[in-house]
Parts: structure tokens; C-alpha cells; sequence
């Protein structure tokens, strides 16, 4: 019952650590040109996703095309 007990703590606790460690690992964008030779919407739309989907974000990167 006491393993049990504290194995459910120590799920519960996982979550929190996760949020904890997030602004811990805060840091600056990097400013990052994109530039490509064809302005056609069909190269450029992966990148657009990317930015809004927030990976470059993620990369510490502020991606400008």
C-alpha cells in the first residue's frame, strides 16, 4: 500500500517538475533571415508553417523571411 501510495506521488510530481524546468530554460530568440531565391508560395509555405507552429520557437530562433 506504501509503494503504491508513493508511486502515485512521484507520477503526480512529473508534470510539475516539467513546468518548473520550462522558465528555467527561458532564453533569448535568435534573430535569423530567411532568404531564398524564388518567392513562389510553394517553397516558402513549410517555413511559414514552421513559424507558426512555433518550431523555430522552440529552437530559440526568430525566423524573419
Amino acid at each position: 500500500m506504501t509503494t503504491r501510495r508513493t508511486f502515485t506521488k512521484l507520477l503526480a510530481a512529473i508534470p510539475v517538475a516539467g513546468l518548473l524546468s520550462t522558465g528555467a530554460m527561458a532564453q533569448n530568440l535568435r534573430d535569423i533571415t530567411f532568404v531564398q531565391p524564388s518567392p513562389s508560395a510553394i517553397n516558402s509555405f513549410p517555413v511559414f508553417v514552421a513559424i507558426g507552429e512555433g518550431f523555430f520557437a522552440d529552437e530559440g530562433l526568430n525566423v524573419t523571411v
